[in-house]
C-alpha cells in the first residue's frame, strides 16, 4: 500500500463543481435569506408543506 500523503484530496470546487454558493444573510440588508429554490423545480415544489401552494389538500390544515 503507498504513502497515504501522496494522495491529494480535491477542493470543494473540484469535488462539486455545480455547486452554488448561497450566503446566509444578504449584505446590504442584513436579513436572512431564504434558500434558493431547487434547480429544475418551480417555486411551489420547493416546500409545499410550508407553503401551501401545492395545492394538494392546502385546505386540509385548517
Amino acid at each position: 500500500m503507498g504513502d497515504l500523503n501522496e494522495y491529494v484530496l480535491p477542493t470543494v470546487e473540484e469535488a462539486f463543481p455545480d455547486m452554488v454558493v448561497y450566503p446566509a444573510f444578504d449584505k446590504d440588508t442584513k436579513q436572512p435569506n431564504s434558500p434558493p429554490p431547487a434547480r429544475g423545480a418551480s417555486d411551489q415544489s420547493g416546500q409545499p408543506a410550508q407553503s401551501g401552494g401545492s395545492g394538494d389538500g392546502s385546505g386540509e390544515d385548517q
